[in-house]
């Protein structure tokens, strides 16, 4: 399936959940080390999040025309964004549909390559 190496796959299909709030400490509190260990993790959470979600946009960014990408960048979500080009190619031939896989997975496939 498409992105699976780069762990975007759960925000195509919209099951991509929000890692936990970070925790607001009052600006003189000092953090524990139990504290500390746990803001570290939340925060690498959030990271990943933003990074598989950025990675996912990108890839679909790369492989559409310009003149869809005006009309689907401003979309928040990876999910809505990917509906919204299944809407649009799902009117087309379904060869036109696997063609865009195909050349997406392509361009995963030489990003990986340079790694």
């Amino acid at each position: 399936m498409l992105a699976v190496g780069w762990g975007v796959t759960h925000h195509i299909q919209g099951t991509a959940r929000e890692p936990p709030k970070i925790t607001n400490f009052p600006n003189n509190h000092q953090l524990t080390s139990e504290e500390e260990d746990c803001f570290g993790k939340v925060e690498k959470h959030w990271d990943n999040y933003y990074q598989h979600k950025a990675s996912a946009k990108a890839q679909i960014f790369m492989t559409i025309l310009d003149s869809l990408l005006i009309k689907i960048q401003k979309l928040k979500t990876v999910k809505e964004i990917w509906d919204t080009i299944c809407e649009k190619y799902e009117r087309k031939l379904f060869k036109v549909k696997v063609d865009l896989w195909c050349h997406m997975y392509e361009v995963k496939c030489e990003d990986e390559m340079q790694v």
